[in-house]
């Protein structure tokens, strides 16, 4: 086999060649263990269960995306009814100024219901007092003023449409 030479006592060893010679003749045979690998044993109810979540996930995100596009479209419809309902209120708005309006209503009293504007002397007022003797029926005056016929009849429609 081989020799244990000790450096230190043996000054010469360096320049000995047999004792390398031993070294090389000599067959080392490594030392192999065969180990075998642990199998990784494949764990299936873990992949099912993380595949069974990923689909719930999947399906309930899908779901969203269908009930949130049907309620855009419902409320695209909604707001288009709102639009046109707008639009139909103006019409009827303009539709009633137009018929409310001061100069055709009084067109309409003197054509159809045969009216005639107050006269200034048609008016009076009268103050109260505690005898109703003084009341006094009103006079008729022919004077008929234009104007005060026009105001007249603005203050009563201020007065009923409290404007």
């Amino acid at each position: 086999m081989s020799k244990k030479v000790n450096l230190h006592t043996n000054v010469n060893v360096a320049y000995d060649l047999s004792l390398f010679e031993a070294q090389v003749n000599e067959k080392r045979q490594p030392n192999i263990i065969s180990v075998k690998k642990p199998r990784n044993k494949v764990r299936i109810l873990p992949i099912i269960f993380i595949l069974i979540t990923g689909i719930i996930v999947a399906g309930s995100f899908i779901m969203g995306q269908l009930i949130m596009n049907e309620k855009v479209g419902q409320i695209t419809k909604y707001q288009k009814q709102l639009d046109d309902l707008k639009s139909e209120k103006v019409t009827y708005e303009n539709e009633l100024q137009t018929k409310t309006s001061l100069s055709n209503l009084e067109e309409y009293a003197k054509n159809n219901l045969n009216m005639i504007p107050n006269y200034l002397g048609q008016v009076e007022y009268i103050s109260l007092s505690n005898n109703l003797s003084n009341i006094s029926e009103p006079k008729m005056n022919d004077n008929f003023s234009f104007i005060y016929l026009l105001d007249e009849i603005a203050n009563f429609f201020k007065n009923i449409f409290n404007i």
